[in-house]
C-alpha cells in the first residue's frame, strides 16, 4: 500500500475515485473549491422542510458490480434506501407540450412548414455522419428543420454561437439527433429502416425497450442525501477533504509530482494525482506552457420555487422546454420525482442556460410568469418560497475544437507527470455521469 494521493476535484467521480483508491492508498486527499463536494448532486433546504437540488440527477446502474455497489450500497436491498423509476418521464416544449417524450416533436410546426419538413426529409437517401453540425444536420434532415427547429434550438443552449463551429455532439449530448416526426404506428415501421432509425424517435416511454431502472434517494433530503452517505464512508475510510481550496502550485522533480500546494498555502505530499478539473488549471499550476483556447461555456442560472398550490401535471419527474421564445430550460418537478402521491403545495427547480453577464437581466418575475403560461402552476397560486442561484461555467460550448483541444490538454498534462491521470468529463473520453463512472473504475482498477 502506498502512501498519499490527491484528488483534485470533489464531484462524484472524485468521490467514487477515493472510495475506489481507499485500497490502495493509506491516506486519500480530496482538494474542492467549493464549500461542499459533490459538484452538482447537492441538496439545499435553505431551513426549510423542502429539498431542493442542484440539478436533475438521477442514477442508473452500471454493469460493474463493484462500481454499482459503492454508488447504490447493498445491491440486494436497493428498494430500502432508493426510489426506483421504471421509466423517467420527461416531456417536452417545443411551439406545444408532449409529455411522452424529451425529444422535439415538429407534428407542432404550421402545416405548411411540417410538410415541407417532411418532404425533403423523405427526399434523403443516404445518411452523413460528418462531426461537423451543419453538414450532419443539411444532409440528414434538410434546410427547412435546420433553420426552423435546430438552429433555433441551438441557439437557446448554447446563444449566440457561429454554426460553422459547432461539433453535431453540441445536439447529440441532449439526444436530439432524433425528432418525432410522424404517427406512432408509422414511426415504428420506419424504425426498422436504418436511414430513418437514426433521425426519427420513439413517441413514447412505452416503447423504450432498454428497460433501464432510474434511482433517486428516499426522503426528503434528495440527491444531497446520497452526498451525506458518501461522505460518511469517505470518513471512516481516512480521506481528508480539503474545501474552499484549489491548487496553487504543482511541485515536481523530474516529471514526478512530489507535493501540491493548496491555496492556502499547506502543502501535501503525494504520489499519485488524479485530475478531475479542467486541464488547464492543472498546466497553470505547474507553470506549463501551452498553446490554444480554454473552451467557452455558458452558465446556469438556477431557480428554486415553492407555490401554494399543487403540481398541475401529476406524473413527470423532468420537464425540458427546447422552444427558444422562453427563458426556462429544464424543470425538475419534486412530488413527481419523490413520488408523493398527496402534495397540497408544488415544489420545483427551474434551470436556465445563460450567459454569466446575461444572467442579470433574468429575474423570478419573468420566470414565474414562464411557468404559469406553459401550465405548469395553476395561475391563481401564489409563490411561497424562491431562492435563485447561478453556477457559472457548467455547460461547454461543444465546438469542433472542443474535443480537439480538450484531449490536447489532457495529453499535455498527463504527459508532463509520470504520476498524474486525468478522469471525469473535463478528460475529454465521457460526458455522461455513468460513461466517466465506468471510464474512472477502468483507469484505476
Amino acid at each position: 500500500m502506498q502512501n498519499s494521493c490527491v484528488i483534485v476535484g470533489g464531484g462524484v467521480v472524485g468521490i467514487i475515485a477515493a472510495r475506489i483508491l481507499a485500497k490502495k492508498y493509506k491516506k486519500i486527499h480530496i482538494v474542492e473549491k467549493s464549500k461542499n463536494i459533490g459538484g452538482l448532486l447537492l441538496s439545499k433546504n435553505y431551513g426549510r422542510d423542502t429539498y431542493f437540488d442542484y440539478g436533475p440527477h438521477i442514477f442508473t446502474l452500471t454493469k460493474i458490480d463493484d462500481l454499482n455497489k459503492k454508488l447504490f450500497g447493498s445491491i440486494e436491498n436497493l428498494e430500502k434506501k432508493w426510489l426506483i423509476h421504471d421509466k423517467l418521464f420527461d416531456g417536452n416544449f417545443f411551439l406545444k407540450w408532449n409529455y411522452n417524450s424529451p425529444l422535439i416533436d415538429i407534428r407542432n410546426l404550421p402545416q405548411k412548414l411540417y410538410d415541407k419538413s417532411i418532404n425533403q426529409l423523405n427526399e434523403i437517401k443516404s445518411l452523413s455522419f460528418v462531426d461537423d453540425y451543419n453538414s450532419y444536420i443539411l444532409k440528414n434532415f434538410g434546410h427547412t428543420l435546420k433553420k426552423e427547429v435546430f438552429d433555433k434550438v441551438i441557439k437557446k443552449i448554447y446563444g449566440n454561437v457561429n454554426y460553422d463551429d459547432l461539433s453535431i455532439k453540441s445536439l447529440k449530448v441532449f439526444g436530439l439527433q432524433r425528432i418525432i416526426a410522424f404517427t406512432s404506428d408509422l414511426t415504428l415501421s420506419l424504425k426498422k429502416k436504418s436511414i430513418y432509425d437514426d433521425r426519427i424517435a420513439y413517441h413514447s416511454f412505452d416503447q423504450d425497450i432498454r428497460n433501464i431502472k432510474y434511482f433517486y434517494p428516499k426522503g426528503m433530503r434528495g440527491i444531497g442525501q446520497w452526498i451525506e452517505d458518501q461522505k460518511k464512508i469517505l470518513k471512516k475510510n481516512n480521506v481528508t477533504i480539503h474545501k474552499s481550496q484549489t491548487i496553487n502550485k504543482i511541485v515536481s522533480e523530474k516529471g514526478v509530482i512530489k507535493s501540491l500546494i493548496l491555496e492556502d498555502g499547506k502543502s501535501i505530499d503525494i504520489d499519485f494525482c488524479l485530475w478531475t478539473i479542467p486541464p488547464a488549471l492543472g498546466l497553470r499550476a505547474g507553470n506549463i506552457k501551452f498553446k490554444g483556447n480554454i473552451p467557452k461555456t455558458r452558465s446556469n442560472l438556477i431557480f428554486h420555487l415553492e407555490f401554494d398550490k399543487p403540481l398541475k401535471n401529476k406524473s413527470s419527474t423532468y420537464l425540458w422546454n427546447w422552444d427558444p421564445d422562453f427563458k426556462v430550460f429544464r424543470i425538475t418537478l419534486y412530488p413527481n420525482m419523490k413520488k408523493i402521491i398527496e402534495s397540497n403545495s408544488s415544489y420545483l427547480t427551474v434551470e436556465v442556460l445563460c450567459d454569466f453577464e446575461e444572467a442579470r437581466s433574468i429575474n423570478v418575475s419573468q420566470i414565474i410568469n414562464e411557468l404559469k403560461k406553459l401550465d405548469i402552476v395553476p395561475k391563481g397560486s401564489e409563490v411561497i418560497f424562491n431562492k435563485s442561484e447561478l453556477l457559472p461555467s457548467t455547460i461547454p460550448i461543444l465546438t469542433k475544437d472542443y474535443e480537439k483541444q480538450t484531449f490536447k490538454l489532457n495529453s499535455i498534462l498527463e504527459d508532463s507527470y509520470s504520476n498524474l491521470k486525468t478522469a471525469g468529463r473535463y478528460s475529454g473520453r465521457a460526458w455522461f455521469m455513468n460513461d466517466t463512472l465506468v471510464d474512472l473504475y477502468q483507469i484505476l482498477s
